[in-house]
């Protein structure tokens, strides 16, 4: 401090010129010491670099004085030292694709650089903020503004600017005039996010511009040539900033520019400002509309929200948005009209889509795949941002390439090293669409190179509405021109700006525009030279215009100057001192060059510029080598020769610039990997060295604008003055003390010899708050008792209905969220058998939209039939049997009526609505003793009682009873019973008089909302509440199960998947198989023992510590995989492995851990988040996981489905699958919240609990007959576990055990949580209103409501749609690997819709005869869902089964669509074949089930193209028997197989109904035949219960009289059936007739290329087949067995007109059976070769 006071006294007294002279002194020798030491000791020194590196002055040569060059001396530098390359004192630049991720992924730890980002002058914006929370918050707030979603909303505002610009190009190039299209395009880009950004007339509009906003592209391009002058000397920006406005406009035009946009956008900004703070609300919500609500919620911790800081963001969106767009657009562009076969396939690819031009479409522009490919191109050869965006290394530091990066380095890579890396992008410099148009997994790999908008949280934000404006502006400008025309070259291209700048070496001219030539008027071509303004004709009315070029043989730079108007210029020299010393003289004519530039710029104010070529505030001198940019090029005459008289700095390659050493560094010395790498850091060596540059830059700032009689001696004063003020930080920085750290060790040195103790996460990690659910809170509120409802308002008709405003008929009750004070309401009549209600907010925020409406690009919304016009009578719908009808007594109510009978469906009156934005409540009032079905996924009797609460959110949970569990359906079927009478019908609530007739009416609802649902059913009433969305309500009005069901499939959620003929065979599975020999065994041994086997499974165990695409290598190698698999398809089975829902994040400190998938994911923006932009980390079986992202792939554009399926398809090369079985995907998490943050280095993580099987979680549960007292059966039991492959016969027991659920109990709510209602905002953590949820908290062994998906959409608004979009993502993921092959996957959590791609099983069910009787109604509620692929899993997967409870679920199971066998680890082992009993019963049941496997096939079909059901309730095959309305202990398949199981313990008989009979010998009522025997069931009364021998190796199936049913000879394998004859079972009815049919394909083909339907008749002692189709099958008729012929006897029978032999058939005639052999008739054409008749 003594000699700092020294030299301040001492100051004051010397010579102004000897201060000047000893500062420069001070400041050289204080450079030595601090080069010397960079150089040398500083914590980067090892590594390779020029020694220029150790000072900024050699970045800012290449930058600030040669214009943006340094990127190409990088280049050259990275030939020179490798990937790893010092370019400054703290700074690497890196060059290897690989490495890319690990700075800027989202996973990354690196951060801003806030030296760099302070350049910027907008501190607090989203982009420069470099606090990574803060930013991440603010991008959450700011991403639902910009998602894929949003901006596809926004097609209406691009299509509108990409016409008026392709307009503009039309009037202008009819003229002969040339466009300025780079200047265009940046025009456009403005246009769209200034409008977007501030809203409606608002916008810049410069495309309406003559100039086409060129003073915004002028001061943008000012400001960037500042920024490396603000790198070197960053002590500036703070003097900079404070200089006042009106002082700023006087110093540079840039400035002015600069100044007069802020305060523009802040008088915008104050707009919105005053009218939120007013209250009001606006009818165009804007970003800052968010920004505002979020600063005054406190979202934005570290954020102040003040108008200047949304002024700044305002700035940087709007600076930013021209950029990439601009370039790529540019880009593209010129690269397609320069390649005329790119242009022609273009071209013709648009217009084969687009017959007209008002067709173009955004959502058809981005399924064309060249154009996707032109438009990637663009972007890889626009480079994005060509600037490294600097990180900062973490406190752990990184390696990179063998060399260690210590805590605080800034690190980079730059996209333009990414994007022509000729690794990643072979023959990079070549724009080649076709690169793209190759397999998806190589576009893959080229994608995860792709950073045009960077990577990760810090990723360009707007970076869809710019792809949405690249699409829609190509689209249409090919679309539109096919003669656009250039004669520029590739090397001729420049673009010049801080982000995105290109210089080539050999640049000769510049380029800025592109003509068209118009073949009808002869004009040449048009070049690339823009007009400086479009107000005349072209160039004949400029007023003064230039050409500038470089001279072919030199490399200064040649002007040319000519006048059109005044010559008052011309004659004047200009003279400007430049700081490095070197003169240089202007002509006149340059100096008026300037002048013209601002004229046409539109500025009345002339001012002074140093630069004339490019205007700054700071010094960046026109260096001859530097090519112009666009903008400042002038159309004119021919340049005029000479030369100008100062020769400056030469190109960076040039021989001068060598032997100046730039770019020759030392020497480098290579990294040892930096454990013993130097971290210290002089901090006051560097404030000191920059405080002297800061100096030294305000001294010469003086000089941007030099006044006429300043002296040195001046200026000297000046500079002193300067330096004095400048004393105490330099004191302040000489004071500060040296820190240093102790070397970081490498991560080697962290890892010991013996693996670690796994770490188990605590049990209690997995529990969340003690939420008491809402109905059963003595506590709670009744909304009904508080909220007012809604009265309706501006009532109109429609074309297709109505649609009213609906005003809150009172005060705000707000009791579970916040009221919503005006709703809309649209009806819509949308087919004849279908209304449409819709009731949502009348006016939604961007950001909150999920909160109301489900995207239809996850859940399409059902469109009105095309075909249907609605006829209004009097009124009322006159083509229609429903009715709406609406009332404000007491409060907005409605109703939904049939009108054939009056019955009201839907009745709301007595409910106030209740709309709020976490609760919505609707009502309707209900016949006596009502009769629903549906609503899956909860365990329950198939008709849901009249008490009970249905809660539909997805849980991972194993089949609770009455409580909600994986799937959400929010659909029910409505059947009313009414008796006919003389005066018409009459509705019966308890029928019980079989002799009675009676008709039933059936009607869909289906409530389309994502968010948790609860159903509370009463006996008057049913409630509906949903925790979020909209009212958006579907009536199905049937009237029979049949036509509700076909409409629901149809119209609504989709016709279900037609899944492979082959998985209708035999499944089996287990968790706790141990490797590929373990499954040779059971495939072996099912053949040994004679069952069939179809597909042999695989659970978690073969995977590498439960890592989804990883084999174990020891048990599960990938060389045994390929040897086991092989035998197995070579014995026409099948293999299908489980695929988990969550992906391992792999040990950060354990390099042995590398995960590929999860690396993968990370490069597509594949996983969840937390709120905070971090990775969301759950757990699951693995350890800490991430989870897939599916919102984000749908609504924000990332790759996260074709990670997926590239995951698929990498996976598969190893393990040759047939299927997939996708499970946990609710989505389940063993812990509450993201509860791996931080605990990283623990992976991998035993979960919370012990695995079944381990020591303290042995399975001892067995079914509920067996008992310590049935000491027998205990012992018989335990002999056939113990010797599982022998033969052990085990008696029935002759008794049986009755079971009592055990009771529960809940407190008084004391200690539980509630909360209440916010303000303006959610809490989607602990919504206020409290589901009755299977794990009460949301978050409990689930993904937490607040994991944010890619675009700021939170799970709350997702949840259930998770297992959905992965059973999606799957489907189209196998499509791929199996081309034109239909995908087979199985499924746990579903939504409405997931048919369409996957079947369900029944989930963790239990080794009890509860759970199998359970699971015939849980399969019927779901063909009601359109998923017919339905099986539960047999002999249950919990608890250990016993040999005749497995037995009796073999049988039944034997007739549902999905059959397999699958139990727990730990467990006893429970193959068919592992007991006597269990195995024969399993034979009988598969002998029959593979007999029929045609006709199920045909079922799934008809459930495929036509809505159908598989597997059938009795009460809607026979939909007039009142009493069926609950029977769920049997089934029916499809419509002619009858099944009835026995569902209890110790039973050699079982009780059923045969449906449909009537008693008596008239011909009315249906008959019955047995399976087996063919025999007529007959003396059954209608309704009566009879019992049917069922011993244990039997199931009693029954024939339907009336149905012919398909068989084919079984096999061992579904090949092997598909090979056996031919038959028929003709089943006669009463009057002797009988119907059915056949479907028949390849079985394995998406759109079979030959498919027959062939249709059976038999009636009057005929049978006729008819077959139609062109598919063949040469397999003949064995037999045909026609039961019910009422004949004495039997004469004859014919087949065709032949008369068959006499021993060809045979006649019973006690049991009127009638058998035909028919092979040999057969046997040459085929059963169904052509039309036959047979006839007895």
């Amino acid at each position: 401090m003594a000699i700092v006071e020294a030299l301040q006294h001492a100051a004051v007294d010397i010579d102004q010129a000897t201060f000047v002279l000893a500062s420069a002194s001070l400041f050289l020798l204080y450079g030595t010491v601090l080069i010397t030491y960079r150089r040398f000791f500083h914590p980067i020194s090892h590594i390779p670099g020029p020694w220029l590196a150790t000072t900024r002055l050699y970045k800012y040569y290449y930058d600030g004085m040669l214009g943006g060059r340094f990127y190409h001396e990088m280049e050259r530098l990275h030939k020179i030292y490798g990937p790893v390359l010092r370019i400054g004192p703290n700074e690497v630049h890196l060059c290897d694709p690989d490495n890319y991720d690990k700075i800027y992924s989202l996973t990354s730890k690196f951060t801003k650089d806030p030296q760099f980002y302070n350049i910027f002058g907008n501190p607090q914006s989203h982009f420069s903020n470099p606090n990574p929370a803060a930013s991440r918050k603010q991008r959450a707030i700011l991403s639902p503004f910009f998602s894929k979603r949003s901006a596809s909303k926004q097609e209406a505002l691009i299509q509108s600017k990409a016409l008026k610009l392709c307009d503009l190009i039309d009037n202008e190039t009819s003229r002969g005039c040339p466009v300025w299209i780079s200047q265009a395009f940046r025009a456009l880009s403005l246009d769209i996010v200034s409008e977007y950004s501030f809203g409606k007339d608002n916008g810049y509009n410069f495309l309406d511009d003559p100039s086409l906003g060129r003073w915004w592209s002028e001061m943008i391009q000012g400001l960037n040539h500042m920024m490396p002058f603000t790198q070197l000397f960053p002590a500036l920006m703070g003097p900079m900033q404070a200089i006042p406005d009106w002082l700023s406009v006087r110093i540079n035009p840039v400035l002015r520019d600069m100044v007069e946009c802020r305060i523009a956008g802040r008088k915008m900004v104050d707009v919105i400002w005053k009218e939120m703070k007013s209250g009001s609300q606006s009818q165009n919500e804007t970003i800052f509309h968010r920004l505002i609500s979020a600063g005054e919620n406190g979202e934005l911790k570290g954020v102040e929200v003040t108008q200047q800081y949304l002024a700044d963001e305002a700035f940087t969106i709007l600076g930013a948005a021209g950029d990439t767009v601009g370039n790529a657009l540019s880009i593209g562009l010129y690269h397609v009209i320069r390649n005329p076969e790119v242009y022609a396939e273009l071209s013709k690819e648009l217009r084969d889509r687009f017959s007209d031009e008002k067709d173009v479409s955004l959502p058809e522009l981005e399924k064309l795949p060249y154009l996707t490919s032109v438009i990637k191109e663009a972007l890889r050869t626009g480079y994005g941002v060509i600037k490294p965006l600097p990180r900062v290394t973490p406190p752990e530091g990184e390696t990179f390439n063998g060399y260690y990066i210590p805590e605080g380095t800034t690190v980079g890579m730059s996209a333009w090293f990414l994007h022509r890396h000729p690794t990643a992008f072979p023959n990079p410099d070549e724009f080649d669409p076709d690169r793209w148009m190759v397999e998806q997994s190589e576009v893959h790999r080229l994608d995860r190179y792709m950073v045009p908008f960077s990577r990760g949280s810090r990723s360009c934000l707007a970076q869809n509405l710019a792809l949405a404006e690249l699409y829609v502006t190509f689209g249409r400008l090919f679309h539109r021109f096919d003669d656009m025309t250039t004669e520029a070259r590739s090397e001729d291209m420049q673009y010049e700006s801080y982000f995105s700048v290109f210089h080539p070496p050999k640049a000769k001219k510049l380029v800025g525009g592109f003509g068209r030539t118009e073949p009808s008027r002869g004009l040449p071509k048009l070049g690339l030279i823009p007009p400086a303004r479009r107000d005349g004709a072209c160039f004949a009315t400029l007023r003064t215009s230039f050409q500038i070029q470089l001279h072919e043989n030199d490399d200064s730079m040649l002007y040319a100057y000519q006048s059109h108007g005044d010559k008052s210029m011309a004659s004047r020299n200009v003279e400007v001192d430049w700081w490095y010393g070197s003169m240089r003289t202007y002509t006149g004519e340059e100096y008026s060059r300037s002048l013209a530039v601002q004229m046409l710029r539109g500025s009345t104010t002339i001012g002074r510029s140093i630069g004339i070529i490019y205007p700054t505030f700071c010094l960046a001198p026109p260096i001859p080598n530097q090519t112009l940019h666009p903008h400042h090029q002038m159309a004119g005459s021919k340049p005029l020769e000479g030369k100008p008289t100062q020769t400056f700095p030469p190109p960076p390659d040039s021989d001068v610039t060598n032997k100046l050493g730039l770019g020759k560094g030392l020497g480098s010395r290579t990294g040892d990997g930096g454990s013993g790498d130097k971290t210290a850091r002089l901090s006051s060596s560097r404030a000191l060295f920059l405080t002297l540059f800061s100096l030294i830059a305000l001294f010469v700032a003086l000089f941007v604008s030099p006044r006429a009689g300043d002296s040195l001696s001046d200026i000297a004063a000046v500079m002193k003055q300067c330096i004095l003020a400048g004393v105490p930080f330099l004191a302040s920085a000489l004071a500060a003390p040296t820190t240093s750290e102790e070397p970081s060790s490498t991560a080697s040195e962290t890892l010991t010899s013996a693996a670690p103790e796994q770490f188990q996460i605590p049990e209690d990690a997995d529990k969340g708050q003690p939420v008491i659910p809402n109905v059963d809170d003595e506590l709670a509120v009744d909304a009904q008792d508080v909220c007012p409802g809604y009265k309706a308002e501006n009532v109109k008709g429609t074309d297709a209905g109505l649609k009213a405003d609906l005003v809150l008929a009172g005060k705000e009750c707000n009791v579970y969220g916040n009221d919503v004070k005006k709703l809309s309401l649209v009806v819509e009549y949308q087919a004849e058998d279908m209304i449409h209600v819709e009731i949502r907010p009348a006016e939604i925020k961007p950001e909150e939209e999920m909160w109301y409406i489900l995207p239809e690009e996850i859940v399409p919304r059902p469109e009105a039939d095309p075909e249907f016009k609605l006829h209004m009578k009097e009124g009322h719908a006159a083509n229609t049997d429903m009715l709406f009808s609406w009332s404000n007594d007491p409060s907005f109510n409605f109703n939904i009526t049939r009108k054939s009978n009056n019955d009201v469906l839907f009745e709301t009156k007595g409910w106030h609505l209740v709309f709020e934005n976490q609760f919505v409540e609707l009502g309707t009032k209900m016949p006596e003793n009502y009769n629903i079905n549906g609503l899956p996924e909860v365990i329950h009797p198939f008709k849901i009682s009249n008490n009970h609460t249905r809660t539909l959110y997805a849980a991972d949970s194993a089949n609770p009873i009455d409580q909600n569990s994986y799937g959400v359906h929010p659909f029910y079927l409505d059947t009313r019973y009414f008796r006919k009478t003389d005066d018409g019908e009459e509705y019966v609530a308890n029928a019980t008089k079989t002799d009675d007739d009676y008709v039933s009416k059936a009607h869909g609802v289906f409530y389309r909302n994502s968010h948790g649902h609860e159903i509370i059913t009463k006996p008057e009433n049913i409630t509906w509440r949903t925790i979020g969305g909209e009212i958006d309500l579907y009536f199905l009005a049937g009237p029979t199960q049949p036509e509700v069901t076909r409409t629901y499939a149809e119209k609504i959620v989709g016709f279900p998947a037609m899944h492979p003929y082959w998985s209708l065979g035999f499944h089996q599975c287990r968790w706790g198989y141990e490797g590929w020999d373990d499954l040779r065994g059971v495939v072996s041994d099912f053949k040994k023992f004679g069952i069939p086997l179809e597909t042999i499974w695989a659970d978690i165990d073969y995977m590498k510590r439960y890592r989804n695409f990883n084999n174990d290598p020891e048990n599960w190698s990938y060389d045994e995989a390929r040897v086991f698999l092989s035998d197995l398809h070579n014995g026409h089975q099948h293999f299908i492995p489980i695929v988990d829902s969550a992906i391992y994040i792999p040990n950060p400190n354990n390099p042995e851990d590398a995960y590929d998938t999860y690396d993968r994911g990370i490069e597509s923006d594949a996983f969840l988040m937390n709120p905070d932009g971090s990775l969301y980390i759950g757990a699951v079986w693995p350890g800490y996981t991430v989870f897939p992202d599916w919102v984000g792939g749908s609504l924000n554009g990332t790759k996260v489905f074709e990670w997926w399926a590239e995951e698929l398809k990498l996976w598969y090369e190893q393990v040759n699958y047939d299927g997939i079985w996708i499970d946990m995907n609710e989505v389940s998490s063993f812990c509450v919240g993201s509860c791996g943050t931080g605990n990283l280095t623990l992976n991998p993580v035993h979960p919370p609990f012990t695995l079944p099987g381990e020591p303290g979680n042995e399975i001892n549960d067995y079914p509920e007959d067996f008992g310590d007292s049935n000491s027998t059966e205990a012992t018989a039991l335990w002999a056939s576990m113990s010797s599982a492959y022998e033969a052990t016969h085990v008696e029935e027991p002759a008794s049986t055990s009755d079971t009592s659920a055990e009771a529960t109990s809940t407190g008084d709510g004391d200690g539980m949580l509630r909360t209440e209602a916010t303000p303006g905002a959610r809490n989607v953590n602990w919504p206020p209103y409290a589901l009755k949820h299977v794990q009460a908290d949301l978050a409990s062994h689930a993904v937490s409501p607040n994991a944010t998906s890619h675009g700021g959409f939170v799970q709350y608004d997702f949840h259930s749609l998770f297992g959905y979009q992965i059973l999606n993502a799957t489907y189209h993921a196998l499509e791929a690997v199996f081309p034109n092959k239909r995908p087979f996957i199985i499924g746990r959590s579903t939504f409405a819709g997931a048919g369409k791609w996957a079947g369900h099983w029944g989930g963790d069910n239990f080794s009890l005869w509860t759970s199998m009787a359970l699971s015939i109604p849980q399969m019927l509620t779901f063909q009601l869902g359109a998923v017919p692929m339905f099986g539960a899993d047999a002999c249950g997967f919990i608890g250990n089964t016993h040999a005749f409870l497995c037995a009796r679920w073999m049988q039944l199971a034997a007739f549902t669509p999905f059959y397999r066998n699958h139990n727990i680890r730990g467990a006893i082992g429970q193959e068919p074949y592992r007991w006597d009993v269990t195995a024969n019963a399993t034979r009988n049941a598969m002998h029959v089930r593979y007999q029929i496997l045609p006709y199920m096939y045909t079922l799934m079909h008809k459930a495929h193209a036509h809505g159908e059901t598989v597997v059938r309730a009795l009460a809607w095959e026979f939909p007039d028997e009142p009493w069926l309305a609950g029977a769920d202990r049997q089934f029916m398949l499809g419509p002619n197989i009858l099944v009835t199981p026995v569902l209890e313990p110790g039973y050699r008989n079982v009780s059923g109904v045969l449906p449909g009979v009537r008693g008596g010998d008239d011909d009315i009522g249906t008959i019955w035949y047995d399976w087996y025997s063919h025999a007529a069931l007959e003396g059954v009364e209608r309704g009566q219960n009879v019992t049917f021998d069922a011993p244990v190796s039997h199931i009693p199936v029954h024939l339907r009289g009336g149905r012919i049913t398909p068989i084919q000879e079984p096999g061992m394998t579904v090949k092997e059936c598909r090979e056996g004859d031919w038959g028929l079972l003709v089943a006669l009815d009463k009057r002797g007739s009988s119907v059915g049919v056949l479907y028949l394909d390849d079985g394995e083909s998406i759109a079979p290329e030959a498919k027959t339907v062939v249709n059976f008749v038999a009636e009057e002692g005929t049978l006729v087949s008819v077959p139609a189709g062109n598919y063949v099958s040469a397999l003949p008729l064995a037999s045909v067995t026609i039961m019910g012929v009422h004949r004495h006897d039997v004469g004859g029978v014919r087949f065709n007109d032949d008369r068959l032999p006499k021993d060809s058939w045979s006649f019973d005639k006690a049991g009127k059976i009638l058998e035909v052999k028919l092979r040999d008739a057969t046997a040459d054409a085929g059963a169904w070769s052509g039309k036959w008749t047979l006839s007895w």
